[in-house]
């Protein structure tokens, strides 16, 4: 494991050494490759910032290419030539079984989604990684039984681990097991919920996930939204940092580009498309184990004696997001109270009469504020 006094870091905070391996990154600040005793790797992504390609000397038949599932997990690694080196079958989060050589194996995970074990269709036991490290320093044991060598690479949920480097890819960054954090700063600041912008899930691996390299618990919702934003990751940091403070609110601190961050939600439905009623949105768009669809503009306020927002647009996709069921409740129980300055108006009695874009930062706002436990 390098020491603190070996390790070098660049203007933006992402690790370029450790004394041994030398890190470079592309403008967008992702690993672009790595070099180790005289070996590079070099590391390519494709347009939503998923690693696709991985290549080197040191690569097995020379490169790696992986495709993800709609839900970004990774279903398939494959070698140059595009022939299966091992896919992935999931239930919901949980990855249940691999298949290798045409041949299926089944994966018993954790709490966590995290993989421990894999047997073969005998039941024996080809893989363990259930006596490792709380953060996942130990290696697999990849020949419990004496079957054979078997490989899987898997760790963490939104984890791959890299043989080169011994450090695993997390869609976002990159996680050293070795030292229980990021090589590279969260690029979405202290937004991530955690006051070290290096920090894993909270010094807690047994109790959170981070799939997505960014931040820990319900937070992920918001942290993937203002990542999307790409070239305003610096403003979203800053965002954080004001919320965190008590300085400023979501909405006072970027004003109308919440709108625009916001919208970036729907666009994991699809193309933005408009309902006649709620029911009919939830026909169509369908459900979510643990999850409601929210809407950021309240549903009242399609009521003429409110605002009179077309039914439509309060039921469309960018104004829909899901939420876990205990949040989208607390909200709902906010918009529902009496703001504390003495008057008798519900919260949500004060949107009524004002613009579309004024209820919409708002209600961005709010959602930021119950998912950071500040409502």
């Amino acid at each position: 494991m390098p020491t603190a006094s070996t390790n070098s870091y660049d203007a933006a905070g992402n690790q370029t050494g450790d004394g041994t391996t030398t890190y470079s990154y592309s403008d967008r600040g992702r690993l672009a490759s790595v070099s180790k005793n005289g070996t590079t790797t070099s590391y390519l992504y494709n347009g939503l910032g998923q690693r696709v390609l991985k290549s080197g000397s040191n690569v097995p038949t020379g490169a790696t290419r992986y495709v993800y599932d709609g839900a970004g997990h990774l279903i398939g690694e494959y070698d140059q030539s595009g022939n299966a080196i091992q896919e992935t079958v999931y239930l919901g989060d949980t990855p249940i079984a691999t298949v290798k050589n045409g041949t299926p194996y089944y994966i018993y995970a954790d709490q966590i989604d995290t993989p421990r074990v894999i047997t073969d269709t005998n039941n024996l036991m080809v893989w363990r990684w259930d006596q490792a490290d709380p953060f996942g320093a130990t290696l697999p044991d990849e020949n419990p039984t004496s079957l054979g060598t078997f490989t899987y690479n898997l760790r963490f949920p939104g984890q791959v681990y890299d043989a080169e480097t011994g450090k695993h890819y997390n869609a976002n960054r990159d996680y050293d097991p070795a030292g229980g954090r990021y090589i590279q700063s969260d690029p979405i600041g202290i937004n991530g919920g955690q006051p070290s912008t290096y920090a894993y899930v909270g010094g807690q691996p047994t109790r959170y996930t981070d799939p997505k390299g960014l931040c820990i618990g319900p937070l992920a919702i918001v942290c993937v939204v203002l990542a999307e934003k790409g070239v305003e990751i610096a403003v979203a940091a800053e965002i954080g940092a004001a919320i965190a403070t008590g300085t400023a609110t979501a909405t006072s601190v970027i004003g109308s580009e919440l709108s625009t961050i916001g919208r970036t939600v729907a666009q994991e439905m699809g193309a933005v498309q408009a309902y006649n009623n709620y029911r009919q949105a939830k026909n169509v768009i369908g459900s979510k184990p643990g999850m409601e669809l929210h809407h950021i503009v309240e549903q009242c306020q399609a009521s003429a004696s409110r605002s009179g927002f077309p039914v439509s647009r309060i039921n469309s996709t960018d104004n829909l997001m899901w939420l876990p069921e205990n949040v989208h409740s607390k909200i709902s129980s906010y918009y529902a109270s009496r703001p504390p300055i003495g008057t008798a108006s519900r919260f949500r009695d004060t949107l009524d009469g004002t613009s579309w874009e004024s209820q919409y930062k708002t209600g961005l706002d709010v959602i930021m504020r119950a998912l950071s436990g500040n409502l």
